[in-house]
């Protein structure tokens, strides 16, 4: 075993110095080019002259666009039917004394019984901020 370590020592010597021997030394660096040679030079953005600047070019598209847009249809008053302005009245008394009753919700209820869904959907937003703002107490054991 010790004869083993004895051997390795010079065998790495010799290993060591032939490879040395056969890399040689490095390549000597290459000179570097200034800058100015390394990068491209950038052309300069040409932009053609054209008869019209921004204000004429905006002028002509928003005449454009109002020649082009549809004139908006005109908006019908729809009459209240009768349904309506029951459930109206019906909330109205509901809010005049600030609280929000099961009599007033039976009245509401009964008031909306025929009425459409776009009709009874304009009938809540008159009563729904109300009791969102607190302007009215609910004092009903069931949904509005």
């Amino acid at each position: 075993m010790r004869r083993a370590a004895w051997l390795l020592v010079p065998v790495g010597a010799l290993a060591f110095s032939l490879g040395r021997l056969t890399v040689g030394s490095a390549p000597a660096p290459l000179p570097e080019a200034p800058v100015a040679a390394r990068v491209a030079p950038i052309a300069p953005v040409v932009r053609p002259q054209v008869g019209l600047d921004r204000e004429e070019v905006r002028a002509i598209l928003r005449e454009e666009l109002a020649a082009s847009a549809p004139a908006p249809a005109p908006v019908a008053a729809q009459p209240a039917s009768p349904g309506t302005e029951g459930a109206e009245r019906a909330i109205a008394a509901g809010l005049a004394d600030g609280v929000w009753s099961d009599d007033d919700r039976t009245a509401l209820r009964s008031a909306m019984n025929g009425l459409t869904q776009a009709e009874a959907d304009a009938v809540m937003q008159q009563l729904l901020p109300a009791l969102s703002s607190g302007q009215v107490r609910v004092e009903s054991g069931s949904p509005i």
